[in-house]
């Protein structure tokens, strides 16, 4: 297999790295999404894992963690790329969206805009960077502190069948046993979320993994983890051959025994919207 470039760094064939992708300069400090780029070892597909576009979603940060940390690119067949912060203004702030006033201020609401809030630089990175070698996509949401979320999402109406069966079929070999089938066209998503935008520019296939939450402890945000199937890797092996079969590639559990952090005693309130 070839050698994988982003954001002008080169990833050798069966290695790990960490990839840093300018997005701005704010007044005081360069704003910069990292992306964990495992490069297979052999030649397969791409798969894309987003968190965090919203800033108070966090607990999939630990997940795709685990992923990376678990993953062996000498038994991989494809790439996996893994931004586990794909907002950090928002994080910084702790809040869904950017605290900067613009008109636009959701970053999975803004893919494709046309303005320079730094919530439009934020997804014109990822489509410029990310998207370009992505063939499958991942886009964790968790819910906010105090609450959780249980359920894969995927679109069905794209103006592409394909993607859609595509899309159906990733969600269902994740594993999970509640399947959502989202019609964003139609309601008050659109094509300028990070699904929308992928399947009707690029033809690229991809869920919501909407599992998880905050606030409960580390026993039961663990347990919340650890009854999880492996759906990542089999979603990935799942569309790779669009037979389901995933013979060619070893399993990978990685959200099993997750241990998530004690969260601070205070709550992560939203700035705008609703989740997902």
């Amino acid at each position: 297999m070839s050698e994988l470039r982003v954001a002008d760094q080169t990833v050798k064939a069966g290695s790990k790295e960490l990839v840093r992708i300018p997005v701005t300069q704010d007044l005081v400090m360069s704003v910069d999404i990292y992306a964990h780029v495992v490069a297979g070892k052999t030649d397969g597909p791409t798969l894309l894992l987003l968190s965090m576009l919203h800033g108070n979603e966090w607990f999939s940060v630990l997940i795709l963690r685990e992923i990376v940390r678990r993953i062996d690119p000498s038994n991989l067949a494809g790439n996996i790329i893994a931004v586990p912060v794909a907002n950090p203004p928002a994080m910084v702030t702790g809040t869904r969206c950017i605290l900067d006033d613009s008109d636009e201020p959701d970053a999975n609401r803004t893919f494709g805009g046309i303005y320079d809030w730094m919530s439009n630089q934020i997804p014109r990175a990822i489509d410029e960077e990310l998207l370009r070698h992505t063939d499958y996509l991942i886009d964790y949401h968790v819910s906010d502190w105090g609450s959780t979320m249980a359920d894969v999402s995927y679109t069905a109406d794209y103006s592409d069948r394909e993607v859609a069966e595509k899309s159906r079929a990733m969600a269902r070999a994740y594993g999970f046993p509640v399947v959502h089938a989202l019609r964003i066209f139609s309601g008050l998503r659109g094509s300028r979320t990070s699904l929308g935008y992928a399947g009707e520019k690029y033809k690229i296939p991809g869920i919501v993994a909407g599992i998880g939450g905050l606030g409960f402890g580390e026993e039961q945000e663990a347990k919340v983890v650890g009854d999880e199937r492996p759906g990542h890797s089999r979603s990935h092996e799942g569309t790779k051959n669009d037979r389901g079969s995933s013979e060619d590639l070893r399993p990978v559990p990685p959200h099993s025994r997750l241990l998530a952090g004690q969260p601070a005693g205070r709550r992560l309130s939203g700035a705008c919207g609703w989740t997902g």
